[in-house]
């Protein structure tokens, strides 16, 4: 069968599976039950024996809070920072309170360096009980905290007593919150209590004594840095003096005496510029009005003018009084004369008046643009003077920098220093014990049934593995279909282990190599009767059918499968001959015939017909064609096999038999089977489940590759037979029946 028919047969049963079905693996596990049972048991035992030798021990407990709120008395948090809340410093302070530099300090606090539970006094069976979490607890480097701790705590206590006190010692957060229980297990319920409080009161006070040295610290830094920045003040300021010193410059109120002069200078020259605008615009206005015609009445100063308001109602009243007078006098009546002569004073007095005001408006314009000259002047010499100063006006702005830099940094560390001495002295720890731990009532451990239950877990475990692996050694089921694949073979069927030995002479062979006789009924006959039906299919129409039966290597039950094969032919009513072609250790011709005076080997050598040298069976009319006589010469099978005579021993014997059956030497050690395979019919290859490779039966098929056409497939020895009874054989029914010994 080639690899494509396989393919087509596995695929139209819906496809083969590699691994074990789970009702297959359920069957395994049920044949080793006992061994299962068994590790189960003995594991369990073991552990309860263990878990009832311990003693009791009592588990207390104490529960710190982390308080987060604020206590500061003075503010100063960039000193000794606040401990996080978040979930990282919470699991850290954890590891802080069951560390052993705490444990080492609550057993030089509590005098435990000679207790007997911890230093070991209780025996060997107490030391061993010591161990074991000793060695659960071991540090990822592979040190136990124990000697960690001595490293760090030397001289605190010895590494036997911290370590057993830290295989007792436990702390963990309670859920999300910011709660820590510290606890200690003890045979003492009271020792536990008071050691479990004291470790709780120790942390606390470690962390106390954690924040007064870090404030110390920070104390001794800060001194040393303030002396530093004194000098650094020092120095800056007197770097400014003399530079002020050297070029000449004077500062008032923080601003330089030349930059204050300049800055007057510019805010007189701005007014001075105004009033000179100011006064150009009167002057203007005036001079406007003059050339129009309109006279200076209408200047504004001139409006504003009390004088000019008192002269224009002088003015009018003598022109009231002229008019008046004009209607009762002539011109020349002495009172209209004097009253003519007041209205032409007054309107003398009116224009020089004017003119006055007007010859003063330009007066002051001329004033404000000589003041502004003035100034104009002054400025150009003070920008003079500042031009001069200014590169070390900005050489003295940049050391005034710097010195005021300093001085800040330095009155900002005696601000801290001074918040750090007061704080030093006044330390607050961030946790409280919110429950003190109680003298427990009842014994925390040994949990014994938890241990046994353990136990037998491992060994079921135990037991689990060691049937995997014996079932990897020795497997219980194969697929065929796996088996078709890797080898390019057809099935043909699974039998029980069979083997044809050369030990199995003595210890039973006849028994095996007639087993279809003994058990007829048996899977093993079963599984004959389907080997014979599937070269039944690939038989030739005329002639026997000289059937080859080959394995790869020795004791996989070839010649056990060819016996029964023949026999199960003969008891058919075929007419059937078996051949022993096994020259070299003559297997069946030992268990059939050891006495026999000749055989194949002598008809080979002699040329003759074996017509006389073979025997026939009258129970079943199985007849037999034995290898060589006892004595028979050593001479090289192969040649004897490849001779013309074998071939024509073999056709004389065709007309004569229905059935010959030849069983040879494995393929692999010689060459024999590959020189038979040219003269059968049909080739039947022989596996044994267990114990030849994979790679070496598929070498064997390619030494018959020549034949591989005349293969008809493949038998699988090795299986368990309970296994094969399982799959519906008639095993269970079987009758046990010994046909008679072959006589010649």
């Amino acid at each position: 069968m080639s690899r494509r028919d396989i393919d087509d047969e596995d695929e139209s049963n819906g496809g083969p599976s590699a691994l074990p079905s789970a009702g297959e693996m359920l069957v395994v596990v049920a044949r080793r039950a006992r061994l299962l049972a068994g590790l189960t048991l003995l594991a369990a035992g073991i552990a309860a024996a263990y878990a009832y030798s311990l003693v009791p021990v009592y588990e207390a407990t104490a529960t710190v809070l982390i308080d987060s709120r604020a206590k500061n008395v003075v503010e100063m948090e960039q000193v000794v920072d606040r401990m996080k809340t978040d979930t990282p410093a919470i699991e850290s302070e954890v590891e802080i309170a069951r560390s052993s530099a705490i444990a080492g300090r609550v057993i030089d606090e509590l005098g435990l360096g000679e207790d007997p539970e911890l230093s070991g006094g209780g025996g060997l069976l107490s030391l061993f009980q010591q161990a074991l979490p000793r060695m659960a607890k071991t540090g990822q480097d592979g040190d136990p905290p124990a000697k960690r701790a001595a490293a760090i705590l030397p001289g605190a206590s010895d590494s036997t007593v911290l370590s057993a006190f830290m295989a007792r010692l436990s702390a963990s957060r309670v859920r999300n919150t910011y709660l820590i229980e510290v606890g200690f297990e003890s045979r003492d319920a009271r020792q536990a209590a008071r050691i479990a409080n004291a470790m709780a009161r120790a942390y606390i006070a470690e962390q106390v004594e954690s924040r007064i040295k870090t404030a110390e610290l920070a104390s001794n830094w800060l001194e040393r840095r303030i002396g530093e920045l004194k000098e650094r003040v020092f120095d800056a300021e007197r770097v400014v003096a003399e530079f002020k010193a050297k070029n000449h410059i004077v500062d008032t109120e923080g601003y330089s005496l030349d930059d204050k002069e300049l800055a007057r200078a510019m805010e007189q020259l701005i007014l001075a510029r105004a009033e000179t605008a100011s006064a150009k615009a009167k002057f203007a206005q005036a001079r406007t009005l003059s050339e129009a015609g309109d006279g200076y009445e209408n200047v504004s100063d001139v409006l504003n003018s009390l004088t000019i308001g008192h002269l224009k109602d002088e003015l009018a009243k003598s022109a009231g009084s002229v008019a008046e007078l004009s209607t009762r006098y002539g011109k020349r009546h002495p009172n209209m004369q004097k009253a003519e002569a007041d209205l032409k004073s007054a309107r003398v007095q009116l224009a020089n008046e004017i003119k006055r005001i007007v010859t003063n408006l330009e007066n002051e314009y001329q004033v404000a643009l000589s003041r502004e000259d003035s100034l104009n002047q002054s400025m150009e010499g003070l920008r003079a003077t500042a031009g001069d100063v200014g590169q070390a006006t900005v050489q003295l702005q940049e050391l005034q920098r710097e010195a005021t830099a300093a001085r800040e940094i330095y009155e900002s560390f005696r601000k801290r220093i001074e918040e750090t001495r007061q704080q030093e002295s006044f330390q607050l720890a961030e946790s409280r014990i919110v429950t003190p731990a109680v003298v427990p009532i009842s014994p925390s451990g040994p949990k014994r049934t938890r241990i046994i239950a353990i136990g037998g877990a491992a060994g079921l475990v135990l037991g689990l593995a060691l049937t995997v692996l014996l079932e990897l050694m020795h497997p219980s089921f194969f697929k065929p279909e796996k088996l078709e694949r890797e080898l390019e073979l057809r099935h043909l069927a699974s039998i029980p282990a069979a083997t044809c030995g050369p030990h199995d002479v003595e210890a039973g062979g006849l028994s095996q190599i007639r087993r279809i006789l003994v058990e007829p009924q048996s899977g093993f006959a079963e599984s004959v009767r389907g080997i014979r039906v599937a070269l039944d299919e690939r038989r030739p129409e005329r002639g026997a059918d000289v059937v080859l039966v080959v394995s790869a290597m020795p004791g996989e039950g070839k010649t056990v499968v060819a016996s029964n094969l023949a026999h199960h032919y003969a008891l058919s009513g075929m007419k059937t001959l078996l051949v022993d072609c096994d020259l070299r250790k003559a297997m069946l011709t030992r268990s059939f015939m050891p006495d026999a005076p000749r055989g194949l080997f002598e008809c080979l050598i002699a040329r003759s017909s074996v017509r006389h040298d073979i025997v026939r069976e009258a129970a079943t009319g199985l007849h037999f064609l034995p290898a060589s006589s006892e004595g028979a010469p050593a001479v090289a099978a192969a040649e004897l096999l490849a001779s013309p005579v074998m071939a024509r021993i073999l056709e004389e014997l065709r007309p004569e038999f229905d059935v010959i059956v030849l069983d040879c030497p494995p393929v692999m050690p010689v060459v024999d089977a590959r020189i038979l395979a040219d003269l059968a019919d049909q080739i039947l290859f022989v596996y044994r489940l267990g114990k030849t490779p994979i790679p070496l039966a598929r070498r064997a098929l390619k030494n018959l590759e020549a034949n591989a056409d005349k293969i008809a497939g493949i038998v699988v020895n090795g299986i368990d037979p309970a296994l094969i009874e399982s799959d519906g054989s008639y095993g269970a029914y079987g009758q046990e029946r010994r046909g008679p010994r072959l006589a010649a």
